[in-house]
């Protein structure tokens, strides 16, 4: 009689490196669960020792239109890692060096910080926290990276990148892109009135047209909408779009649209003044229509996006 060989039992199947968490086994979970509360522990001495900073940031957030969306960051981040989890890599992987060299970065950030001050600099608020912010995200980034480890820190490099439009511009960064969004907008508005045949003269940035004569004052510069316009052209990038080149087009072309959203919003005020009441400039649409012109310029913007994925495709 013949007998049949003994099968040899299956060889384990490798222990799965991505996805959730439900997916790895009881070691590897608690591994990582451990790695978390040394985190969440790290994080909350940080925010303790960063405590003034953060709250002023805050404030300023509360205070200021230009930086009333910096207190949505993390959440923004938050989803982000939680929208990518499936690509997530969970298995630990040191990443000593990267740690140090972005702790390193941060105390060098304090160090200026304070040598300044001993040199006899008196910041401006905004100038203070745009030393400070980045050192706490330098040293958050560091714990992020010793804790979870290299690869878990590239997978969710995006969103940990992303926690950078939390930083205040300083002030000399931030009259420069107030210049440059002006200057750019009364150029085009001026070409737009030319083209339309509208009778104007310019000097400077100051218009005169019949009966009327506009000022594109600092304060119509669009900073703030063209700072929201290129958050949303980060994210659009990211959610929709797969490869770099079609993404740093989409990124990049918020710039010249957000001029253009500003020159049109000058241009109609001009038109409205000039043909149908010059009180129009003192109207809600001059001072609170923003937003309508914003939504308006996102008409192209969403155009871009079906062009370039319809190119990825092809």
């Amino acid at each position: 009689m013949q007998l049949m060989p003994e099968l040899a039992p299956d060889p384990k199947p490798p222990e799965p490196e991505n996805s959730a968490a439900g997916s790895l086994s009881p070691e590897r979970f608690q591994e990582l669960r451990q790695r978390a509360k040394y985190f969440l522990i790290f994080l909350a001495a940080l925010l303790i020792a960063f405590a003034k900073p953060l709250l002023g940031l805050g404030q300023l957030s509360l205070n200021s239109e230009l930086y009333s969306h910096v207190l949505l960051m993390p959440a923004i981040s938050l989803y982000l890692v939680w929208w990518g989890k499936d690509k997530l890599t969970l298995k630990f992987e040191p990443a000593r060096g990267l740690a140090v060299s972005l702790a390193l970065t941060g105390i060098a950030l304090l160090t200026v910080y304070c040598y300044a001050l001993r040199m006899g600099w008196s910041p401006e608020h905004n100038d203070r926290l745009s030393l400070l912010i980045p050192a706490f995200l330098c040293c958050f980034a560091a714990g992020f990276a010793w804790c979870f480890g290299r690869r878990l820190f590239w997978n969710a490099a995006f969103p940990l990148a992303f926690l950078i439009f939390m930083v205040p511009l300083p002030g000399f960064m931030e009259d420069g892109l107030v210049a440059f969004l002006q200057h750019s907008s009364a150029d085009v508005s001026f070409w737009m009135l030319r083209l339309s045949g509208m009778s104007v003269f310019r000097e400077g940035t100051q218009f005169t047209m019949p009966g009327v004569s506009i000022g594109v004052a600092p304060e119509c510069s669009g900073i703030r909408s063209s700072l929201v316009l290129f958050i949303t052209g980060l994210l659009a990038a990211y959610f929709f779009l797969r490869k770099p080149w079609p993404r740093a087009v989409l990124t990049l072309s918020v710039i010249p649209l957000g001029i253009f959203r500003n020159a049109l919003r000058i241009f109609t005020l001009s038109q409205l003044a000039v043909h149908v009441n010059p009180d129009v400039l003192n109207s809600s649409l001059h001072h609170h229509g923003g937003p309508l012109f914003f939504a308006v310029s996102l008409a192209p913007f969403f155009l871009l996006i079906w062009y370039l994925r319809k190119w990825e495709k092809r």
